[in-house]
């Protein structure tokens, strides 16, 4: 890999499945960041990875349980000295509606370099053609929207201050999607085979001592009103005790300052209703490993048990009630979304 050549590669979020499935064959990761779209803004070079080195994000846009435990696997047969792992965890990622995405390849995984149809394709087609000459380009202007040391996606690939209108649109695409989506909130049903593979990964990482650390990402407060009108707070619920029934597990969801931000052109924390900042990552991170502490506000990160998710519970509804009273505008926002869906 050649600095200012081909070290950034801008089309690889075109092509994850089989550019993250190559990058872990090559790099051999000690520490691994998995989850959906959501995970791809944890740094895998955050302090807090410096003694487990090799990190890096294996994070795939759309994913569900099925695929995560499979990529996971294909992981340790490349590293089994795994140090570590980190899940971010969504909740249309139990659905029984979760499907594979259309990129995804079984063939290509378990094996400890790439596959010949899949180099065959890489070399002589016409899109990796177009994509070694943007490669080229983009390492010339020095942008891009993956690394491919870190499989991180790249900071200038979301641009903040963008305005009222396009945080608004953001957030409107992502909602509405929520709701229309038969694998997001439409006719959402937990999926047990899904719970199965998340306890499997979890099982795996005790039989070899892998330190695990496993967390519900934060959605924006608009986000889970959007579960609320979907008819899916109890199913929610439900998911989160059955998921720390398997492993305590951090929660950033909720009605923290975080979590609350007023939508508007100067959002901080949020680039639409599911999907967070690269500093929101880092808080978490922070959180989770104790590390600066100070950083990262009081209200935001609990640990949950079975014996303290009920009460928790009790307290986020507590804080539902005042955030839906003080938001009217962002109420009705998810409301008409909501109404325009169902038509």
């Amino acid at each position: 890999m050649m600095q200012g050549v081909n070290q950034i590669k801008p089309t690889r979020l075109n092509h994850t499945r089989l550019t993250k499935a190559v990058d872990v064959t090559r790099i051999k990761p000690k520490t691994i960041l998995l989850g959906s779209s959501t995970a791809l803004r944890l740094s895998p070079v955050h302090p807090v990875f410096v003694n487990t080195q090799p990190a890096y994000n294996l994070g795939l846009p759309g994913a569900g349980m099925q695929e995560q435990l499979l990529y996971f696997q294909h992981a340790l047969i490349n590293q089994p000295d795994l140090k570590q792992l980190i899940i971010s965890l969504d909740f249309f990622s139990f659905g029984v509606g979760v499907k594979k995405a259309p990129d995804f390849i079984e063939d290509r995984l378990q094996k400890n370099r790439i596959t010949t149809q899949d180099a065959l394709n890489a070399i002589f087609s016409l899109s990796a053609f177009k994509s070694s000459w943007d490669t080229l380009a983009a390492n010339r202007a020095s942008k891009t929207s993956v690394s491919a040391l870190t499989g991180l996606e790249n900071q200038s690939g979301v641009t903040p201050d963008q305005g009222n209108s396009r945080v608004l649109k953001n957030f409107q695409v992502v909602i509405s999607s929520y709701f229309q989506q038969e694998e997001r909130y439409k006719n959402y049903q937990i999926s047990n085979e899904r719970l199965k593979d998340f306890k499997t990964i979890i099982d795996i990482c005790r039989q070899r001592k892998i330190a695990v650390k496993v967390f519900f990402s934060p959605t924006h407060a608009v986000q889970l009103q959007a579960l609320h009108l979907a008819g899916l707070s109890s199913a929610y619920k439900d998911w989160q005790r059955q998921v720390v029934k398997i492993i305590p597990t951090w929660d950033f969801t909720g009605y923290s300052q975080i979590n609350t931000e007023s939508m508007s052109g100067e959002m901080k924390n949020y680039v639409d209703g599911a999907h967070y900042q690269y500093r929101i990552a880092d808080l978490i991170l922070n959180r989770m490993f104790q590390y600066q502490l100070e950083t990262v506000p009081s209200d935001f990160g609990v640990l949950l048990t079975p014996k303290t998710i009920e009460p928790h519970f009790a307290a986020v509804r507590a804080d539902q009630i005042v955030w839906e009273k003080n938001n009217p505008k962002m109420i009705k926002f998810v409301q008409d979304l909501y109404a325009k869906a169902n038509r």
